[in-house]
Protein backbone atom coordinates (compact mmCIF):
# COMPACT_ATOMS: atom_id res chain seq x y z
CA UNK A 1 0.00 0.00 0.00
CA UNK A 2 1.70 3.19 -0.79
CA UNK A 3 -0.54 5.88 1.41
CA UNK A 4 -1.39 6.41 4.59
CA UNK A 5 -4.63 7.72 6.01
CA UNK A 6 -3.52 8.03 9.01
CA UNK A 7 -0.70 9.79 8.08
CA UNK A 8 -1.95 12.27 6.64
CA UNK A 9 -4.77 13.28 8.93
CA UNK A 10 -1.03 13.47 11.99
CA UNK A 11 0.54 15.85 9.20
CA UNK A 12 -2.99 18.22 9.25
CA UNK A 13 -3.78 17.33 13.04
CA UNK A 14 -0.31 18.97 13.65
CA UNK A 15 -1.01 21.84 11.56
CA UNK A 16 -3.62 23.07 13.27
CA UNK A 17 -1.87 22.63 16.71
CA UNK A 18 0.90 24.52 15.48
CA UNK A 19 0.76 27.01 12.34
CA UNK A 20 3.84 27.78 12.50
CA UNK A 21 4.77 24.57 11.01
CA UNK A 22 3.32 25.26 7.83
CA UNK A 23 6.21 27.30 6.70
CA UNK A 24 8.43 24.21 6.39
CA UNK A 25 5.53 22.59 4.60
CA UNK A 26 5.41 25.05 2.38
CA UNK A 27 8.16 23.79 0.23
CA UNK A 28 8.11 20.05 1.32
CA UNK A 29 4.80 19.51 0.39
CA UNK A 30 2.25 20.32 -2.26
CA UNK A 31 -1.61 19.60 -2.20
CA UNK A 32 -1.21 16.95 -5.06
CA UNK A 33 1.04 15.05 -2.91
CA UNK A 34 -1.95 13.89 -0.50
CA UNK A 35 -3.80 10.62 -1.56
CA UNK A 36 -7.20 11.52 0.02
CA UNK A 37 -9.14 14.17 -2.21
CA UNK A 38 -10.59 15.65 1.28
CA UNK A 39 -6.77 15.68 2.68
CA UNK A 40 -5.73 17.84 -0.52
CA UNK A 41 -8.66 20.53 0.08
CA UNK A 42 -8.17 21.25 3.84
CA UNK A 43 -4.65 21.13 3.49
CA UNK A 44 -5.20 24.01 0.40
CA UNK A 45 -7.15 25.72 2.81
CA UNK A 46 -5.09 26.27 4.93
CA UNK A 47 -2.35 27.02 2.89
CA UNK A 48 -4.76 29.56 1.47
CA UNK A 49 -5.63 31.21 4.95
CA UNK A 50 -1.70 31.31 6.14
CA UNK A 51 -0.93 33.19 2.71
CA UNK A 52 -3.58 35.26 3.48
CA UNK A 53 -3.59 35.90 7.61
CA UNK A 54 -1.11 33.79 8.89
CA UNK A 55 -3.03 31.59 10.83
CA UNK A 56 -6.06 29.19 10.46
CA UNK A 57 -8.31 27.28 12.75
CA UNK A 58 -10.83 24.69 12.90
CA UNK A 59 -13.71 27.40 11.78
CA UNK A 60 -11.84 29.27 9.63
CA UNK A 61 -11.36 25.84 7.15
CA UNK A 62 -14.93 25.01 7.57
CA UNK A 63 -16.22 28.54 6.66
CA UNK A 64 -13.41 28.79 3.77
CA UNK A 65 -14.79 24.88 2.56
CA UNK A 66 -18.62 25.84 3.08
CA UNK A 67 -19.11 22.98 5.43
CA UNK A 68 -17.85 20.43 2.51
CA UNK A 69 -15.60 18.87 4.84
CA UNK A 70 -17.21 19.06 8.37
CA UNK A 71 -16.53 15.58 9.51
CA UNK A 72 -13.15 14.83 8.07
CA UNK A 73 -11.91 18.33 9.74
CA UNK A 74 -13.54 17.21 13.31
CA UNK A 75 -11.67 13.74 12.85
CA UNK A 76 -8.31 15.56 12.03
CA UNK A 77 -9.15 18.27 15.49
CA UNK A 78 -9.91 14.95 17.54
CA UNK A 79 -6.82 12.87 15.86
CA UNK A 80 -3.47 12.26 17.34
CA UNK A 81 -0.62 15.05 16.56
CA UNK A 82 2.65 15.23 16.30
CA UNK A 83 5.91 16.96 18.16
CA UNK A 84 8.34 15.48 15.51
CA UNK A 85 6.72 16.21 12.10
CA UNK A 86 9.95 16.42 10.12
CA UNK A 87 10.24 12.39 10.44
CA UNK A 88 6.37 12.36 9.31
CA UNK A 89 7.19 14.82 6.54
CA UNK A 90 10.09 12.70 5.06
CA UNK A 91 7.81 8.96 5.50
CA UNK A 92 4.60 11.22 3.59
CA UNK A 93 6.92 12.23 0.40
CA UNK A 94 8.07 8.98 -0.01
CA UNK A 95 5.03 7.37 -0.19
CA UNK A 96 3.73 10.02 -2.49
CA UNK A 97 7.25 9.41 -4.81
CA UNK A 98 6.40 5.30 -4.76
CA UNK A 99 2.62 6.89 -5.91
CA UNK A 100 4.24 9.11 -8.34
CA UNK A 101 7.06 5.91 -9.65
CA UNK A 102 3.54 3.78 -10.11
CA UNK A 103 1.39 5.86 -12.22
CA UNK A 104 4.25 6.39 -14.58
CA UNK A 105 4.81 2.38 -14.47
CA UNK A 106 0.61 1.96 -15.41
CA UNK A 107 0.62 4.72 -18.05
CA UNK A 108 4.02 3.02 -19.82
CA UNK A 109 2.37 -0.12 -19.16
CA UNK A 110 -1.21 1.50 -21.16
CA UNK A 111 1.23 3.12 -23.84
CA UNK A 112 2.70 -0.48 -24.59
CA UNK A 113 -0.76 -2.50 -24.86
CA UNK A 114 -2.19 0.11 -26.84
CA UNK A 115 -0.03 -0.14 -29.42
CA UNK A 116 2.14 3.75 -28.49
CA UNK A 117 5.36 4.63 -29.57
CA UNK A 118 8.64 3.83 -27.66
CA UNK A 119 9.57 7.66 -27.70
CA UNK A 120 6.88 8.30 -25.48
CA UNK A 121 7.26 5.57 -23.04
CA UNK A 122 10.93 6.68 -22.88
CA UNK A 123 10.01 10.36 -22.27
CA UNK A 124 7.48 9.26 -19.54
CA UNK A 125 10.78 7.49 -17.75
CA UNK A 126 12.75 10.51 -18.48
CA UNK A 127 10.13 12.85 -16.88
CA UNK A 128 10.09 10.27 -13.78
CA UNK A 129 13.66 10.33 -13.34
CA UNK A 130 14.09 14.11 -13.56
CA UNK A 131 11.52 14.39 -11.09
CA UNK A 132 13.05 11.89 -8.70
CA UNK A 133 16.29 13.48 -8.92
CA UNK A 134 15.20 17.16 -7.94
CA UNK A 135 15.18 18.29 -4.40
CA UNK A 136 12.28 19.90 -3.71
CA UNK A 137 13.12 20.10 -0.25
CA UNK A 138 16.20 22.30 -0.70
CA UNK A 139 15.70 25.44 1.73
CA UNK A 140 17.35 28.90 1.79
CA UNK A 141 20.51 28.57 4.06
CA UNK A 142 21.97 31.37 6.03
CA UNK A 143 25.25 32.61 4.82
CA UNK A 144 27.41 32.13 7.73
CA UNK A 145 27.29 28.69 6.76
CA UNK A 146 28.51 28.34 3.53
CA UNK A 147 31.92 30.49 4.88
CA UNK A 148 33.85 26.55 5.46
CA UNK A 149 32.65 25.66 2.07
CA UNK A 150 33.94 28.41 0.52
CA UNK A 151 37.39 28.39 2.53
CA UNK A 152 37.37 24.53 0.74
CA UNK A 153 36.20 26.07 -2.67
CA UNK A 154 39.20 28.55 -2.78
CA UNK A 155 41.76 25.89 -1.36
CA UNK A 156 40.90 23.14 -4.59
CA UNK A 157 41.10 26.76 -6.71
CA UNK A 158 44.53 27.20 -5.27
CA UNK A 159 45.42 23.77 -6.63
CA UNK A 160 44.22 24.40 -10.12
CA UNK A 161 45.33 27.94 -10.12
CA UNK A 162 41.45 29.10 -10.28
CA UNK A 163 40.65 27.03 -13.55
CA UNK A 164 38.00 24.28 -13.92
CA UNK A 165 38.48 21.55 -16.18
CA UNK A 166 40.75 22.96 -18.80
CA UNK A 167 40.21 23.05 -22.72
CA UNK A 168 43.35 22.46 -23.91
CA UNK A 169 42.99 25.98 -25.06
CA UNK A 170 45.21 28.45 -22.46
CA UNK A 171 44.33 31.39 -23.38
CA UNK A 172 40.45 30.42 -23.17
CA UNK A 173 41.16 29.03 -19.95
CA UNK A 174 42.50 31.88 -18.68
CA UNK A 175 39.67 34.00 -19.72
CA UNK A 176 36.86 31.13 -18.65
CA UNK A 177 38.61 29.53 -15.93
CA UNK A 178 38.02 26.43 -17.49
CA UNK A 179 34.95 24.21 -17.59
CA UNK A 180 33.23 24.45 -14.23
CA UNK A 181 30.05 22.58 -12.96
CA UNK A 182 26.28 24.07 -13.52
CA UNK A 183 27.52 25.93 -16.15
CA UNK A 184 26.02 25.79 -19.83
CA UNK A 185 28.40 27.43 -22.40
CA UNK A 186 27.16 28.19 -26.23
CA UNK A 187 29.78 28.14 -29.07
CA UNK A 188 28.39 29.09 -32.15
CA UNK A 189 29.56 29.81 -35.73
CA UNK A 190 28.80 30.36 -39.14
CA UNK A 191 28.77 26.73 -41.16
CA UNK A 192 32.78 25.64 -41.80
CA UNK A 193 34.30 27.88 -39.22
CA UNK A 194 34.99 25.16 -36.64
CA UNK A 195 32.47 25.31 -33.96
CA UNK A 196 32.32 20.98 -34.33
CA UNK A 197 35.59 20.66 -34.67
CA UNK A 198 36.48 23.13 -31.15
CA UNK A 199 34.10 20.90 -29.91
CA UNK A 200 35.68 17.45 -30.23
CA UNK A 201 38.72 19.46 -29.70
CA UNK A 202 37.97 20.14 -26.17
CA UNK A 203 36.09 16.81 -25.77
CA UNK A 204 39.78 15.10 -26.69
CA UNK A 205 41.18 17.22 -24.25
CA UNK A 206 38.97 16.33 -21.39
CA UNK A 207 39.07 12.83 -22.00
CA UNK A 208 43.05 12.29 -22.69
CA UNK A 209 44.97 14.75 -21.22
CA UNK A 210 42.48 16.10 -18.13
CA UNK A 211 41.63 12.14 -17.11
CA UNK A 212 38.00 13.46 -17.02
CA UNK A 213 34.84 11.66 -18.77
CA UNK A 214 33.18 13.58 -21.84
CA UNK A 215 29.77 12.43 -23.49
CA UNK A 216 29.39 14.19 -27.11
CA UNK A 217 25.93 13.42 -28.21
CA UNK A 218 26.16 14.65 -32.44
CA UNK A 219 22.98 14.68 -33.75
CA UNK A 220 25.00 15.88 -37.02
CA UNK A 221 27.52 13.50 -37.54
CA UNK A 222 27.92 9.57 -37.21
CA UNK A 223 30.25 8.42 -34.23
CA UNK A 224 32.68 7.04 -36.94
CA UNK A 225 33.17 10.65 -38.94
CA UNK A 226 33.91 11.95 -35.03
CA UNK A 227 36.40 9.50 -34.40
CA UNK A 228 38.15 10.66 -37.47
CA UNK A 229 38.08 14.07 -36.24
CA UNK A 230 39.55 13.22 -33.38
CA UNK A 231 41.88 10.45 -33.88
CA UNK A 232 43.56 13.54 -36.90
CA UNK A 233 43.53 15.89 -34.31
CA UNK A 234 45.24 14.09 -31.38
CA UNK A 235 47.51 11.83 -34.01
CA UNK A 236 48.23 14.91 -36.12
CA UNK A 237 47.45 12.85 -39.37
CA UNK A 238 46.15 14.16 -42.03
CA UNK A 239 42.47 13.59 -42.09
CA UNK A 240 41.96 13.27 -45.80
CA UNK A 241 44.85 10.37 -45.61
CA UNK A 242 42.53 8.58 -43.07
CA UNK A 243 39.57 8.94 -45.02
CA UNK A 244 41.02 8.01 -48.42
CA UNK A 245 42.52 4.96 -46.77
CA UNK A 246 45.74 5.83 -48.71
CA UNK A 247 48.65 3.63 -47.74
CA UNK A 248 49.71 5.85 -44.59
CA UNK A 249 53.89 6.66 -44.31
CA UNK A 250 55.61 5.21 -41.66
CA UNK A 251 55.81 8.22 -39.56
CA UNK A 252 51.88 8.27 -40.12
CA UNK A 253 51.70 4.29 -39.19
CA UNK A 254 53.37 5.25 -35.88
CA UNK A 255 51.10 8.03 -35.10
CA UNK A 256 48.08 6.32 -35.63
CA UNK A 257 49.27 3.39 -33.68
CA UNK A 258 49.96 5.77 -30.56
CA UNK A 259 46.67 7.74 -30.96
CA UNK A 260 44.81 4.55 -31.27
CA UNK A 261 46.75 2.80 -27.97
CA UNK A 262 46.13 6.10 -26.11
CA UNK A 263 42.09 5.89 -26.56
CA UNK A 264 42.44 1.81 -25.70
CA UNK A 265 43.95 2.92 -22.42
CA UNK A 266 41.42 5.70 -21.96
CA UNK A 267 38.60 3.18 -21.65
CA UNK A 268 35.19 4.91 -21.05
CA UNK A 269 36.81 8.14 -20.51
CA UNK A 270 35.06 9.44 -24.06
CA UNK A 271 31.18 8.28 -25.41
CA UNK A 272 30.15 9.34 -28.60
CA UNK A 273 26.28 8.99 -29.47
CA UNK A 274 25.54 9.72 -33.11
CA UNK A 275 21.51 8.98 -33.15
CA UNK A 276 19.75 11.27 -35.59
CA UNK A 277 16.61 12.17 -33.37
CA UNK A 278 16.74 13.06 -30.08
CA UNK A 279 14.26 15.66 -27.81
CA UNK A 280 15.69 17.12 -24.92
CA UNK A 281 13.96 15.00 -22.28
CA UNK A 282 15.64 11.88 -24.08
CA UNK A 283 18.94 14.02 -23.69
CA UNK A 284 18.48 14.43 -20.32
CA UNK A 285 18.10 10.60 -19.50
CA UNK A 286 20.79 9.37 -21.55
CA UNK A 287 23.36 12.04 -19.84
CA UNK A 288 22.06 11.14 -16.17
CA UNK A 289 22.09 7.40 -16.99
CA UNK A 290 26.00 8.07 -18.06
CA UNK A 291 26.61 10.44 -15.29
CA UNK A 292 25.38 7.97 -12.66
CA UNK A 293 27.11 4.80 -14.31
CA UNK A 294 30.78 6.71 -15.80
CA UNK A 295 30.62 9.90 -13.82
CA UNK A 296 30.83 12.06 -16.77
CA UNK A 297 31.81 15.61 -16.30
CA UNK A 298 31.21 17.14 -19.52
CA UNK A 299 27.75 16.93 -21.76
CA UNK A 300 28.62 17.93 -25.56
CA UNK A 301 25.35 18.60 -27.88
CA UNK A 302 26.22 19.11 -31.46
CA UNK A 303 23.84 21.28 -32.15
CA UNK A 304 21.23 22.57 -30.45
CA UNK A 305 18.75 23.52 -33.12
CA UNK A 306 18.79 20.06 -34.24
CA UNK A 307 16.97 18.81 -31.07
CA UNK A 308 13.81 17.32 -31.83
CA UNK A 309 11.12 19.90 -30.97
CA UNK A 310 8.01 18.69 -28.68
CA UNK A 311 4.98 19.58 -31.10
CA UNK A 312 5.21 23.33 -31.00
CA UNK A 313 3.99 25.12 -34.02
CA UNK A 314 6.77 27.17 -36.53
CA UNK A 315 5.27 30.26 -34.72
CA UNK A 316 6.28 29.57 -31.23
CA UNK A 317 9.76 27.94 -32.47
CA UNK A 318 11.32 30.46 -30.49
CA UNK A 319 9.90 29.08 -27.56
CA UNK A 320 10.91 25.80 -28.01
CA UNK A 321 14.10 26.99 -28.39
CA UNK A 322 14.20 28.98 -25.36
CA UNK A 323 12.70 25.56 -23.60
CA UNK A 324 15.78 23.44 -24.85
CA UNK A 325 18.77 26.20 -23.45
CA UNK A 326 16.42 26.13 -20.47
CA UNK A 327 16.34 22.29 -19.93
CA UNK A 328 19.60 21.90 -20.55
CA UNK A 329 20.91 24.43 -18.52
CA UNK A 330 18.86 22.97 -15.34
CA UNK A 331 20.30 19.45 -16.52
CA UNK A 332 23.59 20.91 -15.67
CA UNK A 333 22.69 22.01 -12.33
CA UNK A 334 20.90 18.97 -11.44
CA UNK A 335 23.53 16.83 -12.25
CA UNK A 336 26.40 19.22 -11.21
CA UNK A 337 28.00 19.01 -14.57
CA UNK A 338 29.03 20.97 -17.70
CA UNK A 339 27.04 21.47 -20.43
CA UNK A 340 28.62 22.59 -24.11
CA UNK A 341 25.87 23.09 -26.66
CA UNK A 342 26.54 24.36 -30.23
CA UNK A 343 24.26 26.85 -31.83
CA UNK A 344 24.05 28.13 -35.16
CA UNK A 345 24.41 31.72 -36.25
CA UNK A 346 21.54 34.00 -38.54
CA UNK A 347 22.85 35.57 -41.42
CA UNK A 348 23.41 39.14 -40.64
CA UNK A 349 27.21 38.69 -39.71
CA UNK A 350 27.57 37.74 -43.34
CA UNK A 351 25.32 40.78 -44.73
CA UNK A 352 27.36 43.49 -42.57
CA UNK A 353 28.65 46.17 -44.49
CA UNK A 354 32.55 46.49 -44.38
CA UNK A 355 34.98 43.73 -43.24
CA UNK A 356 34.90 42.99 -40.02
CA UNK A 357 32.32 39.88 -40.03
CA UNK A 358 32.83 38.98 -36.04
CA UNK A 359 29.69 37.64 -35.24
CA UNK A 360 27.86 39.41 -31.93
CA UNK A 361 25.43 38.42 -29.88
CA UNK A 362 22.45 39.48 -31.73
CA UNK A 363 23.69 37.31 -34.11
CA UNK A 364 22.24 33.98 -32.33
CA UNK A 365 19.31 32.99 -33.86
CA UNK A 366 17.17 32.95 -31.26
CA UNK A 367 19.65 34.83 -29.02
CA UNK A 368 17.60 36.48 -25.98
CA UNK A 369 16.47 33.07 -24.93
CA UNK A 370 19.65 31.36 -25.80
CA UNK A 371 21.90 34.47 -24.10
CA UNK A 372 19.65 34.48 -20.98
CA UNK A 373 20.73 30.98 -19.63
CA UNK A 374 23.96 30.85 -21.16
CA UNK A 375 27.00 31.30 -18.36
CA UNK A 376 29.26 31.64 -21.56
CA UNK A 377 29.02 32.22 -25.27
CA UNK A 378 32.04 31.67 -27.50
CA UNK A 379 32.13 32.25 -31.26
CA UNK A 380 34.43 30.95 -33.67
CA UNK A 381 35.43 33.00 -36.82
CA UNK A 382 38.01 32.99 -39.40
CA UNK A 383 39.49 35.94 -40.51
CA UNK A 384 41.10 34.37 -43.70
CA UNK A 385 37.41 33.80 -45.08
CA UNK A 386 36.81 37.64 -45.46
CA UNK A 387 40.10 39.12 -45.43
CA UNK A 388 44.01 38.48 -46.25
CA UNK A 389 45.00 36.65 -43.00
CA UNK A 390 49.21 36.67 -41.85
CA UNK A 391 49.49 33.82 -43.74
CA UNK A 392 48.71 34.97 -46.94
CA UNK A 393 45.82 35.55 -49.36
CA UNK A 394 45.03 31.94 -50.43
CA UNK A 395 41.11 31.27 -49.24
CA UNK A 396 41.53 27.73 -49.30
CA UNK A 397 44.60 27.58 -47.39
CA UNK A 398 44.78 25.01 -44.66
CA UNK A 399 46.75 26.39 -42.10
CA UNK A 400 46.18 29.54 -40.57
CA UNK A 401 44.90 32.34 -37.51
CA UNK A 402 41.35 32.18 -36.37
CA UNK A 403 40.04 33.42 -33.26
CA UNK A 404 37.29 32.45 -30.38
CA UNK A 405 35.70 35.13 -29.68
CA UNK A 406 34.11 35.33 -25.61
CA UNK A 407 31.06 37.43 -25.53
CA UNK A 408 29.83 36.48 -22.65
CA UNK A 409 31.16 35.43 -19.25
CA UNK A 410 29.70 35.44 -15.92
CA UNK A 411 32.51 34.07 -14.36
CA UNK A 412 35.40 35.95 -16.30
CA UNK A 413 36.29 38.46 -18.78
CA UNK A 414 35.25 38.95 -22.51
CA UNK A 415 37.19 39.26 -24.91
CA UNK A 416 39.27 37.47 -28.34
CA UNK A 417 41.66 34.73 -28.26
CA UNK A 418 43.85 34.04 -30.91
CA UNK A 419 44.74 30.33 -31.90
CA UNK A 420 45.97 28.71 -34.77
CA UNK A 421 43.77 26.47 -37.52
CA UNK A 422 44.77 23.10 -38.98
CA UNK A 423 41.28 22.17 -41.13
CA UNK A 424 43.97 19.44 -42.59
CA UNK A 425 43.71 17.61 -39.32
CA UNK A 426 40.73 18.99 -38.05
CA UNK A 427 42.11 20.81 -34.93
CA UNK A 428 42.66 24.67 -32.96
CA UNK A 429 45.52 25.07 -31.44
CA UNK A 430 47.58 27.15 -29.37
CA UNK A 431 49.59 30.05 -30.69
CA UNK A 432 51.55 33.58 -29.25
CA UNK A 433 50.76 36.60 -30.52
CA UNK A 434 53.63 39.30 -30.26
CA UNK A 435 51.08 42.15 -29.89
CA UNK A 436 47.38 41.14 -29.71
CA UNK A 437 46.18 44.69 -29.09
CA UNK A 438 47.28 46.00 -32.50
CA UNK A 439 44.35 43.82 -34.19
CA UNK A 440 41.27 44.56 -35.07
CA UNK A 441 38.60 43.90 -33.27
CA UNK A 442 35.56 46.21 -34.51
CA UNK A 443 31.90 46.10 -33.27
CA UNK A 444 32.68 42.75 -31.70
CA UNK A 445 34.09 45.10 -28.48
CA UNK A 446 31.00 47.06 -28.47
CA UNK A 447 28.94 44.24 -28.27
CA UNK A 448 30.42 42.84 -25.53
CA UNK A 449 31.29 45.87 -23.48
CA UNK A 450 27.83 46.50 -23.37
CA UNK A 451 26.80 43.06 -22.30
CA UNK A 452 29.44 42.88 -19.81
CA UNK A 453 28.36 45.66 -17.89
CA UNK A 454 24.84 43.83 -18.05
CA UNK A 455 25.63 40.04 -17.61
Amino acid sequence: MVYDLSLEKTILSSLLCDNRLIIGCLISIKPTYFYSTENKMIYSTMVNLYEKSSSFDFTAINSMTENKYFERISEIVDHESSSNIKIHIKIFTELFKKRYMQNICNKILQNIESGGSNKESINLMSECSMQMSINKNKLPISAHKLVSEMFDDIEKRQQTKGVGIKTGFTDLDNRINGLNKKQLILIAGRPGTGKSVLALNIAANISYHEDKVALVINLEMDNLQSLYRIVSEQGDIDKDTLLKGRILREKDREKLSLVSNKIYEKENKLFLYDVGTLTVEEIKAITKMYVNKYGVNVLIVDYLQLISNSGLSKGEQHHEVEHKARQLKLLAKDLDINVIALSQLNRKCEDRSGEDKRPKLSDLRDSGALEQDADVVLFTYQPFRHKNNLYGTDRKASIFEAEILTSKVREGVPGVDHVGWDGSKAKFYNIKIENPDSDERGEFWEDITSMNLNK
